[in-house]
């Protein structure tokens, strides 16, 4: 009795991934990838919530060394601490889960605390939405819990700086790699 390997099919497109949320491995057209951290850069800098209290300063994983918290105002930093991709039997499942840190900076506590919650009210409790050019299809976005951390600031003034942290998880399609 010869036994050959069961073909196992890629994912067909659900219904509701049609249209603007349909994955690039089912054929979907439009820009070129986008990065991850390329597409939640610009995510956070089209929230109008946030940016009303940071404007442009948002900075991958530190705050410039050349940002005055004084004179510049307070700052978002955000780093990815963790990503994951999903899997299935067959291998990749088309999705990433990306654990997020965020740290709101300021001069005060209740300026930080006013990033960290413009930032829930815009992207936690996210379904389904795309971010940056439209190629990063975020499935979920939840927030999963934040914490504080004062410190002087290291500019040789008496200024203390205020952090917030907050971590959210963001779950999205990745394409599926090329199978061999």
């Amino acid at each position: 009795m010869i036994v050959t390997p069961l073909a196992i099919p890629r994912p067909q497109a659900h219904p509701t991934q049609v249209g603007l949320f349909t994955p690039r491995y089912l054929g979907a057209s439009g820009p070129a990838q986008q990065d991850f951290r390329q597409a939640l850069y610009a995510k956070l800098g089209s929230l109008a919530g946030l940016t009303s209290i940071v404007g442009s300063a948002i900075y991958p994983n530190v705050a410039s060394q050349v940002h005055d918290f004084v004179a510049d105002g307070p700052a978002l930093t955000y780093a990815v601490a963790s990503r994951t991709s999903g899997h299935a039997l067959s291998g990749s499942d088309g999705t990433s889960l990306a654990r997020v840190q965020f740290q709101a900076l300021a001069t005060s506590v209740a300026t930080t605390a006013a990033i960290v919650e413009a930032l829930r009210d815009e992207i936690d409790g996210v379904v389904l939405e795309s971010w940056g050019n439209g190629t990063i299809e975020v499935m979920s976005c939840l927030q999963d819990g934040d914490d504080d951390d004062p410190y002087l600031a290291q500019t040789g003034t008496d200024t203390w700086i205020y952090l917030q942290n907050t971590e959210y998880s963001i779950h999205f399609r990745v394409p599926l790699p090329s199978l061999k």
